[in-house]
Formats: C-alpha cells, structure tokens, sequence
C-alpha cells in the first residue's frame, strides 16, 4: 500500500502534506532528532489524516494536488473538524 498523509504541528499552525509506503516510520523521522529536513523546525507532528492507495502513481498523484492546497484542501480540513468537532 502508499500512503499520503497531513501532519499537524504541535507548536504553530502548520501542516506538512508527504507520501511513504510506511506512514509510521516516516512520520516518526519527522519528530526525529536526526531529521535535517524543513518538518524539523516544527516538530513535534501529528498525523491528522491518512489515505491509502494500492497504486503507487495515483498515490504521488494525490500528494501533489494536496499541496496545491485548494478546493480539496478545505474539503479535507472540514472532514477533518466535522470528526474531531474541532479546528484541525
């Protein structure tokens, strides 16, 4: 399976939209201390939402129109507080 997934940082309001096909482990190098990456200013992360997908390009696919950031952003981020009944 291929994942995309949203982190939510726990110190600002900031979200990271990523890809793996072991969503734990790479949400885990994100909180790392050995991640040198952009995600490491804003650690510690949670992973607020998960979608699973049995093709690798279609997965790849749907990161990059998540990053865009538009219609389906919001769509997603008011699924998100309608289930949490709160602000993601």
């Amino acid at each position: 399976m291929y994942y995309v997934y949203i982190l939510k940082s726990k110190q600002k309001n900031i979200f990271y939209v990523g890809y793996s096909e072991k969503p734990r482990e790479r949400i885990n190098y994100h909180n790392s201390s050995i991640n040198s990456g952009w995600t490491k200013k804003y650690k510690p992360w949670i992973c607020i939402y998960l979608e699973a997908y049995q093709s690798k390009k279609i997965a790849l696919k749907r990161e990059k129109i998540l990053k865009k950031k538009d219609r389906n952003w919001t769509t997603i981020m008011k699924r998100i507080n309608d289930n949490v009944g709160g602000r993601a």
